[in-house]
C-alpha cells in the first residue's frame, strides 16, 4: 500500500450487493415499471389505430334513428286513399301492437302523462300539439 492514500473497502450485503450500488437498484426498478406501463399504453394504443384503420364507421347523411314505419313508406309508396275518419281508425287499432312498437322509441322519450325530456322531448299528448 502507498502512503498518503487511504485504503477504501466496500461492504457487501447479504445479496452480494455492495453498499454503494444499493441506492442505483430503486431507480433501475423505478425504470422497469414506468417502461412496462408506457409500453402498455403504446401497445394499446397502437391497436386502437389499428383497428379504427381497419373497421371503418360510415358517419349517416342525416342523424338520429330511422323508424321502421318511415322505411317502410318510402319504399313502397302507397297510392292516393281516400281521407278515413281517425274513429273508424282507432275502433281497428291493436293497443298491444302499438305498444310493440312504441318500445324504440321510449330509448329516447318519455311516454308518460307529465314525464319530463329525456333525450328527446316527451310524446305524451302528441297529436295536435
Amino acid at each position: 500500500m502507498r502512503a498518503g492514500r487511504p485504503r477504501h473497502r466496500r461492504r457487501h450485503d447479504g445479496a452480494g450487493m455492495s453498499s454503494d450500488q444499493g441506492t442505483h437498484a430503486g431507480s433501475n426498478e423505478f425504470n422497469k415499471i414506468a417502461g412496462a406501463v408506457l409500453g402498455t399504453l403504446l401497445f394499446t394504443m397502437a391497436i386502437g389505430i389499428a383497428s379504427n384503420a381497419i373497421f371503418t364507421v360510415a358517419t349517416p347523411a342525416k342523424p338520429g334513428y330511422d323508424l321502421p314505419s318511415a322505411a317502410a313508406a318510402a319504399a313502397a309508396p302507397a297510392p292516393a286513399a281516400k281521407a278515413v275518419p281517425i274513429a273508424q281508425l282507432l275502433a281497428k287499432a291493436d293497443p298491444k301492437k302499438g305498444e310493440a312498437l312504441s318500445v324504440v322509441c321510449k330509448a329516447c322519450h318519455n311516454v308518460a302523462k307529465g314525464g319530463t325530456a329525456m333525450v328527446g322531448p316527451p310524446l305524451w299528448d302528441v297529436v295536435n300539439r
